[in-house]
Order: C-alpha cells, then sequence, then structure tokens
C-alpha cells in the first residue's frame, strides 16, 4: 500500500513538472512554495494515518472513516465560500451522521 502511494504522488508530480516545463514558465514566490510545502505535509500525514489505521484498526471503520473525508471540504464550502446546500448534500450530511454512530455501536 506504501509503494501504490509513493508511486502515486512521484507520478503526479512529474507530470505536473512536465505539464509546468511545456506550458508554463517557472515563476515561484515564497507564496506558492508555502501552499506546496503545507499541501505535501499535509498529503503525506494523511497518507501515514490512513496507512496505519488500516494496519492497526479495523479495516471496515478505517475505510469506512476515510470515505467520510469528502464531508470537510463540502462543509468548508458552504461554510466559508457561499456554495448553496442543496437536498442531496444535506441528506449525505444525515447519512455520515447515521454511519458515524453505527461504528461507535460496533465497538
Amino acid at each position: 500500500m506504501i509503494a501504490i502511494s509513493m508511486l502515486y504522488f512521484a507520478v503526479a508530480s512529474v507530470a505536473l513538472f512536465l505539464y509546468t516545463l511545456l506550458f508554463r514558465s517557472f515563476e515561484f514566490d515564497g507564496i506558492s512554495i508555502g501552499i506546496g510545502l503545507v499541501g505535501g505535509l499535509c498529503a503525506f500525514g494523511a497518507t501515514w494515518a490512513i496507512l496505519n489505521a488500516l494496519r492497526f484498526g479495523k479495516v471496515s471503520t478505517s475505510w469506512t472513516i476515510f470515505g467520510l473525508s469528502l464531508v470537510i471540504p463540502t462543509m468548508a464550502s458552504i461554510i466559508f465560500w457561499g456554495e448553496r446546500l442543496t437536498l442531496t448534500k444535506g441528506l449525505g450530511f444525515v447519512l455520515v451522521c447515521i454511519s458515524i454512530a453505527l461504528i461507535g455501536k460496533d465497538r
């Protein structure tokens, strides 16, 4: 699993580097480098956390929590960027709450 994750990030990095080399100029400022470093550290931390959760925890619980990771960006888009809360998004949030309750009941 670690090899697949590292291969994924390596291929994505090479592809982005080649795209930048061919179609864009190399103009890096401090903000871009800082955002890239923070994003890379977050991606590394998330990969490390899910791999440890899968190794030491129950796969069903770990994978469910990992799948719920789409909830945070969706909530942020509603709260910070004014995206509209639709019926399907609201239903999704309700189902997420139910799934978390069911996971807690599993213990």
